[in-house]
C-alpha cells in the first residue's frame, strides 16, 4: 500500500515476482511453481520457485486463495510491478513500440473523423469508445471542474417562443450551453444587443469570479446599470445560475462486470454506484497524487479515493487545449490489466486528442 515502506527484494525474487504477473495477468488462474519454471525460463528448480514464492508470500506480495492452490499477486505485487515498468527507459509493449504507437495514433485519427472537434460531447464519446474497444476495459474523459476556466465570448441563440440557448465558448475552446425561458419582460428582439452587453461586461473573465457576481444580486445589478438592466441580470442568471463542475463520459462497463474475477468480488454495486456519480468519478479522476511518470497517473485498489474501486485499477493521463488542462481520460478495470500495453495506450490517446482538437479549433 502507498504509504507503507517496500520490502527490499533481490534480483531473484524481483524476477519470479514480475513472472507471477505476468502469468496471472495472462491465465486468471492462481500460479504454481511448475508452470513458472516450464513457461518463463527462469534458471532454477520447481523447489527454488517454491521456497521463494513463500518467501515473496510472508513479504505480502502475494496471496493464496484456497489452501492447495498456486499463489496469486496482491495489490502491493501489481505496485512493485507498475513501478519497475515505468523506471524501464522503454516501456511500450513487446518490443514493437513504435509499431503499436503509430497503431494507436492511426486508430485515434480515425474515430475522431466523424466528430467535430468542437463537438465536445461527439469527441469524449468517441474517445471513451475507442479506450474502451483497445483496452477491453472502461474508456473514461472527464473534464475538470471549470471554476478558473476564462470566458472567450457569449452566444444567445432564440430557439421557440421565449426559450433561448446561451452558448459559452471558453478560452480552452470548450463549448457550454444551457437552455432557459425568458420572461415576459426580455424581448427576442433585444437579444443581440444582451448578448453584446453581456460580453463586454464578462469576456475575459473566469466562471468562477461571474458565478461570485450572480450569487450576489446587487454586484450584478451594479454591473449591468443601464438601460438594458433588467433582462442582462435575468439572462445572466439564467446562463450562470448553474453549477458548471465535472462532465463525465464513460463506454465500456460490460467489460469489467462481465469478469469473473471482478464478479466474484462481490464489489459490483459499491463500484457501479460510484461510476454513476459523477461528481465522485469527476473528483476521482482529477485527483493528483504520487505514482505518476511523463504525465500517466497509475492508481491501483486502495490508492484510489472513494468506495467501490477497491479490486481496480485505473491509468489516467492529462489533455490540454491551448495549453491549458482540461480534464483527464483513460481506462478502468480490474488490478489484473495488461499494464505494458495499457500505459501507453491511454498516454497515446490524450496526446492525440490534445493535438486533434489544437490543430481543428
Amino acid at each position: 500500500m502507498p504509504s507503507e515502506q517496500q520490502p527490499i527484494l533481490t534480483d531473484r525474487q524481483r524476477h519470479i515476482l514480475e513472472a507471477i504477473v505476468e502469468h496471472y495477468i495472462a491465465t486468471a488462474e492462481p500460479v504454481a511453481s511448475k508452470a513458472l519454471v516450464a513457461l518463463y525460463g527462469l534458471g532454477v528448480s520447481s523447489a527454488t520457485v517454491r521456497n521463494v514464492m513463500s518467501e515473496l508470500d510472508a513479504m505480502g506480495y502475494l496471496d493464496q486463495p484456497h489452501t492447495s492452490a498456486g499463489r496469486i499477486p496482491s495489490e502491493r505485487a501489481y505496485r512493485l510491478y507498475v513501478d519497475d515498468l515505468n523506471s524501464r527507459a522503454d516501456n511500450s509493449p513487446s518490443g514493437d513500440s513504435e509499431s503499436y504507437a503509430d497503431k494507436v495514433r492511426k486508430r485515434v485519427w480515425d474515430q475522431y473523423q466523424d466528430a467535430a472537434a468542437d463537438e465536445w460531447d461527439s469527441l469524449f464519446a468517441a474517445t471513451c469508445q475507442l479506450l474502451s474497444q483497445l483496452s477491453d476495459h472502461i474508456g473514461v474523459v472527464v473534464t475538470d471542474e471549470q471554476r478558473d476556466v476564462v470566458i472567450d465570448r457569449i452566444e444567445l441563440v432564440p430557439i421557440s417562443g421565449r426559450q433561448v440557448l446561451a452558448v459559452l465558448i471558453m478560452r480552452t475552446g470548450i463549448v457550454k450551453q444551457r437552455v432557459m425561458s425568458l420572461s415576459a419582460g426580455v424581448p427576442i428582439a433585444q437579444l443581440p444587443m444582451l448578448t453584446s452587453l453581456m460580453n463586454t461586461r464578462l469576456a475575459g473573465k473566469r466562471l468562477g469570479e461571474i458565478q461570485q457576481y450572480v450569487n450576489d444580486i446587487r454586484t450584478l445589478y451594479e454591473m449591468f446599470d443601464g438601460e438594458y438592466q433588467m433582462p442582462a441580470v435575468e439572462i445572466t442568471r439564467g446562463t450562470f445560475l448553474h453549477e458548471y463542475g465535472y462532465d463525465v463520459y464513460w463506454d465500456g462497463v460490460r467489460n469489467v462486470i462481465a469478469r469473473s474475477d471482478f464478479a466474484e468480488s462481490g464489489r459490483v454495486g459499491a463500484f457501479l454506484e460510484t461510476l454513476e456519480s459523477r461528481r465522485t468519478l469527476g473528483e476521482l479522476l482529477s485527483w493528483h497524487g504520487d505514482h505518476e511518470r511523463d504525465g500517466v497517473r497509475v492508481l491501483i485498489g486502495s490508492e484510489i479515493p472513494g468506495d467501490g474501486f477497491d479490486q481496480c485499477s485505473v491509468i489516467l493521463a492529462t489533455y490540454s487545449f491551448g495549453g491549458q488542462r482540461v480534464g483527464s481520460l483513460g481506462v478502468i478495470g480490474p488490478m489484473r490489466m495488461a499494464y505494458p500495453r495499457m500505459i501507453p495506450l491511454v498516454q497515446l490517446t490524450a496526446s492525440v486528442l490534445s493535438r486533434y482538437v489544437e490543430q481543428n479549433r
